[in-house]
C-alpha cells in the first residue's frame, strides 16, 4: 500500500514540475541518460531521472534535451539506457545528440541510507568535468525532492539547496600553471627541407597528432608510414585490391583509416601496421575518409553518391546520407564534431548535422567541380578549392560567400587550414603550393619544387611544417621559421 501511494505522490510531483526543454540557445546542450540502479523499481527510477532533468532546467544553467531524442540514439547505437554508463559510450551518444555534455549516474542504497552519485562528461574533451554525490538518510521521496536538487545545483556550479549531504562534489582542478613558452611559425617563410620517394602517385598525406610521423597514400595501393623528422620510411601497409585515394589519422594518434577505388574502407593500427578491420558498404570507390575530433566515428564519401557515418570502434554502419546526384568528392568534420561537409561533382558543398544526418544547407552557384574542403579551427569558415584554381571562404552558419582567392592556374586538388587560423595552404594541378592569409585573402608565398600536380597538403600540429604529396610520387617536407 505504501508502495502505490509513494508512486501516486512522485507522479503528481512530477506531473506539477515543467516540462524539460531547451530553454536558451547560448546554454551548453545536454543530454541525460536514465539512472541505474539495482536496488529501485524501475518505474521509480525512471521518474527519479525525469525529476532530475527538470531539476538541471531549474538551475538555469544547461538547456536539456528531451528523454525522448536520447532514447531515439541509444536505440539507433544499439544501446539501452541502463546499458550505456561508460565515458566511451556516453560521448557516442553526445556526439550523435550534438550535445556538449552528458550527464549520468546511479542511485543506491545501504540499510537506511539512499546515494546518488552523478557526472558530467565534456564532449569537447572526453574528460568528467565534474561530480555530484549526495548522501541521504532519509525516505525515497525525500531523495525525489531535496536530493536531487542539490546534485543539479552542484552540477551546475550553484550552492546546495540542503537536501542531502555531500559527500563529492566538483572534481578538484589542479591549479592552473602559467602555460608554457609557445612557439609561432610563419608558415610564408617555409623552405623545402626534405624529400620522400615513392612508388606511384601519392592520392593522400596526414600528420600524427603529436607531430611525428607522415602516412601516405599511393596509387600502388599501398599505405605508408614515414618518420617526419628524417624521413626514414618506418613500414608500408598493404591489403587494399586498388588505388588508395584518402587516409586519415584519429585523434589520439593510434588509428590510420583509409579508403580506396577498391570500395573499401580499411582501419589499421598505427604502430605496427596490424589490420584491424574492413568495412564494406559503398557499392564504388570510396573517395576520402575523414576521423571525428572525439575519434568515435568515420565518414566516408562515396562515388556512389553517398556520404556514410561509421563507428570506428567496431565498424558499424549508422547511417547514409544522400542528396548529392554525382559522386561525393571529399568529406570533412567540424572540430566541434557536429557537423559533416561534403563536396562532390556535382559542383556543390553541402553541410549536414552529424547527430542525426539531416541536410542543413546547400552552397551551390559552382559551374566547376569542387576538388577541397578545409573547415577552420573555430568551425566558423569552409575554406573550398575548385578546379578553376581558385579558392572560396564560405561562412558555414548561413553558406554565405565570404572572400575569392585567385592565383592558382590549374585546379586546387587541396587545402588545409593552420592550427592556429591564421594561414591558408593549397595544393594545385599547376604544381605548386601557395600560402595566403586567412584574415583577407593575401597571397603570400609561392612554394615550387613538385614536377607533378600537387594532390594533398598538411599541416603539422604545431603549424611549423607542410606536408605535400603528388603525382610525380614524391612527398615534399616543407618547414618554416619561427
Amino acid at each position: 500500500m505504501f508502495r502505490i501511494a509513494w508512486f501516486v505522490a512522485l507522479s503528481v510531483l512530477l506531473a506539477a514540475a515543467p516540462v524539460v526543454r531547451a530553454q536558451t540557445a547560448d546554454l551548453p546542450k545536454v543530454g541525460v541518460l536514465d539512472l541505474t540502479s539495482s536496488t529501485i523499481p524501475a518505474n521509480e527510477l525512471a521518474l527519479l531521472s525525469d525529476r532530475l532533468r527538470t531539476e538541471l532546467v531549474r538551475t538555469g544553467r544547461f538547456t536539456v534535451l528531451e528523454r525522448q531524442q536520447v532514447e531515439s540514439v541509444l536505440q539507433e547505437l544499439g544501446f539501452q539506457q541502463s546499458g550505456c554508463v561508460a565515458t566511451e559510450c556516453m560521448i557516442d551518444v553526445g556526439q550523435m545528440l550534438g550535445a556538449e555534455k552528458m550527464i549520468a549516474g546511479s542511485i543506491g542504497r545501504l540499510e537506511t541510507v539512499y546515494t546518488v552519485n552523478v557526472r558530467m562528461v565534456d564532449m569537447r574533451t572526453g574528460v568528467v568535468e565534474r561530480t555530484a554525490t549526495q548522501d541521504c538518510e532519509c525516505p525515497l521521496r525525500e531523495v525525489l525532492t531535496r536530493a536531487l536538487a542539490d546534485v543539479a545545483a552542484e552540477l551546475g556550479g550553484l550552492p546546495r539547496t540542503g537536501g542531502g549531504t555531500p559527500s563529492g562534489g566538483a572534481v578538484q582542478q589542479p591549479q592552473e600553471q602559467p602555460p608554457p613558452p609557445q612557439r609561432t611559425y610563419d608558415l610564408a617563410t617555409a623552405e623545402l627541407t626534405r624529400t620522400l620517394s615513392g612508388r606511384d602517385t601519392v592520392s593522400s598525406v596526414a600528420i600524427s597528432p603529436d607531430g611525428g610521423t607522415i602516412v601516405s597514400g599511393s596509387w600502388d595501393r599501398t599505405i605508408s608510414v614515414w618518420r617526419l623528422a628524417d624521413g626514414a620510411l618506418l613500414r608500408t601497409l598493404t591489403g587494399h585490391m586498388d588505388r588508395v585515394l584518402s587516409v586519415a589519422i584519429s585523434p589520439d594518434g593510434r588509428t590510420i583509416v583509409s579508403s580506396s577505388v577498391d570500395g573499401t574502407i580499411k582501419v589499421w593500427r598505427l604502430s605496427d601496421g596490424a589490420l584491424l578491420q574492413t568495412l564494406t558498404g559503398h557499392r564504388l570507390a570510396v573517395m576520402s575518409v575523414a576521423i571525428s575530433p572525439h575519434g568515435q566515428y568515420i565518414v566516408s564519401g562515396g562515388q556512389d553518391h553517398t556520404i556514410k557515418v561509421w563507428r570506428l570502434s567496431d565498424g558499424a554502419l549508422l547511417r547514409t546520407l544522400t542528396g548529392h546526384r554525382l559522386a561525393v568528392r571529399g568529406v570533412a568534420i567540424s572540430p566541434d564534431g557536429q557537423y559533416i561537409v561534403s563536396w562532390g561533382f556535382d559542383n556543390t558543398i553541402k553541410v549536414w548535422r552529424l547527430s542525426d544526418g539531416m541536410l542543413l544547407r546547400t552552397l551551390a552557384g559552382y559551374t566547376s567541380t569542387v576538388m577541397s574542403v578545409a573547415i577552420s579551427p573555430d568551425g566558423g569558415t569552409i575554406v573550398s578549392g575548385d578546379t578553376y584554381g581558385t579558392i572560396e571562404m564560405w561562412r558555414l552558419s548561413d553558406g554565405a560567400l565570404l572572400r575569392t582567392l585567385a592565383g592558382h592556374t590549374d585546379a586546387v586538388n587541396s587545402v588545409a587550414i593552420s592550427p592556429d587560423g591564421g594561414t591558408i595552404v593549397s595544393g594545385s594541378a599547376d604544381n605548386t603550393i601557395k600560402v595566403w592569409r586567412f584574415a583577407d585573402g593575401a597571397l603570400l608565398r609561392t612554394l615550387s619544387g613538385h614536377t607533378g600536380m600537387v594532390t594533398s597538403v598538411a599541416i603539422s600540429p604545431d603549424g611549423g611544417t607542410i606536408v605535400s604529396g603528388s603525382d610525380d610520387k614524391t612527398i615534399k617536407v616543407w618547414q618554416s621559421r619561427q
